[in-house]
């Protein structure tokens, strides 16, 4: 029953781990869950035309005494990826990593460069100890270290990464060239976790670190998104908001939020998918490559 449980617990795709008490904690049981994760099988080996580096991260504002370590995908210098086209960078959701958006790295958006980070709390990236950064304004802050001084980059926000995306551009504006949001996640109204959420912290020490960091953050949504909602004019770069008509995980009454929200965006472009779901990263590809592009034609790439 504990099992079935956590399998319809989190909307977003994992692998997670539960340990097996039946066995003395010493047997594994790898299980699947459905969602947000996505992935579109890129070869991540040696020769795939992508980096992994890791660069530390002052949260101390956030409370976390030592720096983090995020962890980030890069496309390399070459063909299709000389990025006389600006930076694009890409945020997952919850859970998730940077292989989310393999393809896009691999495959970039005109002459851009690409990077893609593991979150705090999730794959390469720390905190030490495992435990999560639910707060948006840590993660923001851990997006904005990734655009080298006196750039701006486009932020490509999926899910949970929609209103992280959109705080890195409230609280560094200096930085930020453009926004695309895809399937995002704002409207406070419509953040409600749901039993199996508060259900979580019972079995909590049956969760991967995957899992309980994403439990965290659904937690905190409903708090996070409420005080984004109070920086959202302090965004005045282009937004390009993509989202399905039939996403059961982020409702689509988030579009209209947006389009209330973005008062001071400098253009704001809006694309519904009609009968489409939530994975529209990867199952309408064309159209979000579509609306990257146009963020990144008026962010001046």
């Amino acid at each position: 029953m504990v099992v079935g449980m956590l399998m319809r617990m989190f909307g977003c795709k994992v692998r997670f781990v539960v340990r097996s008490a039946a066995m003395g904690g010493a047997a594994l049981a790898g299980l699947n869950g459905v969602g947000c994760a996505g992935g579109n099988g890129v070869d991540w080996a040696e020769g795939s035309g992508l980096a992994r580096e890791t660069i530390e991260v002052d949260l101390s504002g956030w409370g976390y005494s030592d720096a983090v370590g995020v962890s980030y995908v890069r496309s390399v210098e070459g063909e299709g990826a000389g990025g006389a086209g600006g930076l694009v960078i890409y945020v997952h959701g919850t859970p998730g990593s940077a292989r989310a958006f393999g393809r896009y790295l691999v495959e970039g958006i005109g002459s851009t460069r690409g990077v893609a980070l593991d979150r705090p709390g999730f794959g390469e990236s720390g905190p030490e100890g495992g435990g999560s950064v639910p707060e948006f304004g840590a993660q923001a802050a851990a997006v904005a270290a990734l655009i080298p001084d006196g750039e701006r980059a486009v932020l490509v926000g999926h899910s949970l990464g929609g209103p992280i995306i959109a705080r890195a551009a409230a609280d560094y504006p200096e930085r930020v060239g453009g926004l695309v949001i895809l399937s995002g996640s704002l409207d406070p109204a419509l953040e409600k976790p749901r039993w199996f959420n508060y259900a979580g912290g019972a079995v909590r020490g049956l969760l991967s670190r995957e899992m309980r960091n994403s439990n965290d953050e659904i937690m905190a949504a409903p708090a996070e998104t409420g005080a984004l909602g109070l920086v959202l004019d302090r965004v005045v770069c282009p937004v390009a908001i993509v989202h399905g008509t039939e996403d059961s995980l982020v409702p689509i009454g988030n579009v209209q939020y947006m389009e209330r929200a973005f008062v001071r965006a400098a253009e704001v472009s809006v694309r519904v998918l009609d009968g489409e779901g939530h994975f529209i990263p990867w199952k309408r590809e064309a159209e979000c490559r579509d609306a990257i592009g146009w963020v990144v034609e008026r962010a001046g790439g």
